[in-house]
């Protein structure tokens, strides 16, 4: 940034050189690749995968919920101390997991004992830059994935149906 910022400024052009791939070019190149067989197969998969799961968390609320649903929402930081999050790093270690992982884990965990529900499906964003040419790429390259969890049984599953 700073070298094109120091290049513009001078009035002069971008000493970087130009992309190979456009971010338009990945997203006509991936809808194409999504349709058809393919984008029934991967449907086909998710339908499976998410079958009997809940269409939404019913989460206790301190007053009744809007008749009108609206996107208003916020955000809460939780401050973990350096202890607490060195085990929690240790834990992920030792169940060959990541931090993020475990965390999720968690989270899931108090939205079950919260709601009553052993069957948890929580979304999460995954970067998707699966080739070297997007990698140095500006655009938004994030889908959402699902996390799906049955909390009913000693294992956890993500499959509802087999327990």
């Amino acid at each position: 940034m700073s070298a094109i910022y120091e290049a513009f400024s001078r009035g002069g052009v971008s000493p970087l050189p130009e992309p190979k791939v456009q971010y338009a070019d990945y997203v006509v190149h991936e809808r194409d690749w999504l349709a058809g067989e393919v984008l029934d197969k991967k449907l086909a998969y998710w339908r499976e995968r998410l079958q009997g799961a809940p269409p939404v968390i019913d989460l206790p609320t301190d007053r009744p919920r809007a008749l009108r649903r609206t996107s208003a929402g916020s955000c809460e930081a939780v401050p973990i101390s350096t202890g607490v999050l060195q085990k929690l790093r240790e834990m992920a270690r030792s169940e060959g997991a990541t931090l993020f992982m475990t965390l999720l884990a968690g989270f899931q965990a108090m939205l079950s004992r919260r709601s009553g529900q052993q069957q948890i499906v929580v979304g999460t964003d995954v970067a998707n830059r699966g080739t070297s040419e997007t990698e140095a790429m500006i655009g938004f390259f994030v889908n959402l994935l699902a996390v799906a969890t049955d909390l009913s049984g000693d294992r956890v599953s993500g499959n509802w149906s087999g327990g």
